[in-house]
């Protein structure tokens, strides 16, 4: 929910639709859960499990995928934190080898420059953790990326170049037959034609979209489009 507040802050209709689309990519790959352990809690109470998890963890991949999520559980709140932790993550993988460790350290704090509008910073991060994630051929994860990168340019009010990106995230997914995220991707590419007023290009994207979600019975997917 905090992402969604985030981005109606810098824009009303149509950065729901980006938000939308941007926590889609944020949690659709975001980190492996430790082994034997499942977070159902409320973020207050996750928080402290994962802090009660840490004070005995030993120095390994669990302990990683530990700091990364709290990096990111804190990341709006706390940000100073929340690099902290994100930097813990990512010594303690590179220490290990562990790629996928590192690379969601990397993602992390992007994430945590763009909150704080420190949009170069983040833009840097975010190529480093796709370099990582495409060692380890974690492909959402390099999508996730490219999107993350896609709406930094959004709110820098870069529109060819969130384009550019949201299209690789687009091939990324196409290639992989994910149809949920290309319907997506179609959706957020045609908010940003609408954002520069070209309707058509807009409208041919929203119609891509919508042909896929209905196909897939994606309720929520439509009813963006027709929004």
């Amino acid at each position: 929910k905090f992402v969604v507040r985030y981005f109606t802050r810098h824009r009303r209709v149509t950065t729901r639709r980006v938000a939308l689309f941007y926590l889609l990519l944020i949690f659709s790959f975001f980190i492996p859960m430790v082994i034997g352990i499942h977070f159902a809690f409320s973020q207050n109470a996750q928080i402290d499990s994962l802090l009660t998890l840490l004070q005995n963890q030993k120095e390994d991949t669990n302990k990683v995928i530990i700091l990364n999520k709290l990096s990111w559980e804190i990341s709006r709140s706390e940000p100073e934190r929340a690099f902290t932790y994100a930097s813990e993550a990512e010594k303690l993988s590179e220490n290990l080898n562990y790629k996928m460790g590192l690379g969601i350290a990397f993602k992390n704090t992007g994430w945590i420059y763009a909150n704080t509008g420190e949009n170069a910073k983040a833009l840097t991060y975010y190529n480093k953790a796709i370099d990582e994630f495409e060692k380890t051929g974690h492909i959402q994860g390099v999508a996730a990326c490219y999107g993350n990168i896609g709406i930094t340019y959004y709110f820098l009010s870069s529109y060819n170049q969130a384009i550019e990106y949201y299209m690789k995230a687009l091939d990324v997914f196409m290639k992989s037959g994910m149809k949920e995220n290309i319907a997506n991707c179609y959706s957020v590419i045609g908010t940003v034609y609408q954002e520069q007023a070209n309707y058509p290009k807009s409208l041919e994207y929203y119609f891509k979209s919508l042909a896929i979600s209905q196909e897939i019975g994606d309720a929520a997917g439509v009813a963006i489009c027709y929004s």
